[in-house]
């Protein structure tokens, strides 16, 4: 049970219909909503380090974290020999491996992250890489440790919230290693480390009060190889822009309207319920910052005029501390009038397709 957390929800569907694109396409309600905007281009060229991302590349760029998961690419596409002696296509970004499978065309597996993690790791049994037993993890003040059997190793606190909401097991793979110090070998600082199959998780306690970066295994993997790092020319190319690929979400208070952006781009629009005048929904600029698929609301008590009781509302995505959220709604279908106690009602479906579209972080603009 949350309790005190407000009902401030947001409406993500006008009746049984939404407009995507801005273009007045009505499309059924739980669409799936696109994760590039329409005419991207399929190439862009990176001026930060001077090379270009297309294909299948760019798209896994795109739709799976971006510059802060995998970082600029630090090559271009080149063919390399996987562990079998196969010659594969892939492509060194600052964080990562990207690989392409052609045999896995059309599913979410065509392009793989390569298992950077273990291959730097290597052969490490220093007491860190060593199996630890299950009980392990009630001993990480974490009540939500986990433990894989597959590796013998845990994943507890703030590396477990990063792995768990930024991809978890596809994106990075499971834990090699329990938490441990470690000097960086590109500031030549002490951090406190995790390796996975596929990444190496630092906490850095000077950015904003500490936060986890990924290590930058894709360029040390690159450098290992000798690949080459030639910058490319930018021709007629594309350049690629911080906000090109930006999802982020707009609600309209005098308009009690939604919108889906990607960079300028509207992608979906839809009534919304946002706060009444005595539990209005405020003003500014947020990120989402908690992502439930059910949660449990409650206010006041019985009896009270501002009581209220709401078990498994769904598909939820707080974004304000205090309560406020945008959520899926099934106990009215009032959209495009102010109704909630802040936050933005959804219809269920339509608020599913935008907890599935919309990652952590993503940017909440509200507005009269």
């Amino acid at each position: 049970m949350r309790f005190l957390r407000q009902v401030t929800l947001l409406a993500v569907i006008a009746s049984l219909s939404v407009v995507v694109g801005g273009a007045g396409t009505s499309v059924a309600a739980a669409a799936v909503i696109p994760d590039v905007a329409p005419d991207a281009p399929t190439v862009l060229y990176y001026p930060q380090t001077h090379h270009a991302v297309g294909g299948a590349f760019l798209k896994y760029w795109t739709n799976n974290g971006g510059l802060t998961r995998f970082g600029f690419p630090v090559t271009e596409e080149m063919s390399i020999k996987d562990n079998t002696g196969k010659m594969i296509t892939v492509q060194f970004f600052e964080r990562v491996r990207m690989e392409y499978h052609p045999e896995n065309a059309g599913t979410p597996y065509e392009v793989l992250l390569g298992q950077l993690g273990r291959e730097l790791a290597g052969n490490r049994t220093d007491q860190p890489f060593q199996a630890v037993p299950e009980n392990t993890k009630t001993q990480l003040n974490d009540d939500g440790a986990l433990y894989f059997p597959e590796t013998k190793h845990t994943l507890a606190n703030g590396f477990r919230l990063y792995w768990q909401a930024n991809g978890g097991l596809p994106i990075y793979g499971y834990p090699l290693s329990q938490e441990f110090t470690e000097r960086n070998a590109d500031d030549g600082n002490s951090y406190t480390v995790q390796y996975f199959e596929r990444a190496r998780f630092e906490w850095h306690p000077e950015i904003n009060g500490g936060s986890v970066l990924i290590g930058l295994m894709g360029k040390a993997s690159a450098q290992t190889i000798k690949a080459n790092f030639a910058p490319r020319d930018q021709g007629t190319l594309t350049e690629w822009t911080p906000n090109m690929f930006q999802k982020w979400i707009e609600v309209n208070l005098s308009q009690q309207t939604l919108y889906a952006h990607i960079g300028n781009n509207v992608v979906f629009t839809t009534l919304v319920s946002t706060g009444t005048a005595a539990h209005p929904t405020p003003p500014g600029d947020y990120n989402v910052f908690e992502k439930l698929t059910k949660d449990d609301m409650t206010n006041g008590k019985a009896g009270d005029d501002d009581y209220y009781n709401l078990p498994d509302v769904p598909w939820v995505m707080y974004f304000i501390g205090g309560g406020y959220a945008i959520h899926g709604t099934y106990w009215h279908h009032n959209f495009g009038h102010v109704m909630s106690h802040g936050c933005v009602n959804a219809p269920t479906d339509a608020a599913e397709s935008l907890y599935n579209w919309a990652p952590m972080g993503t940017r909440v603009v509200v507005h009269n």
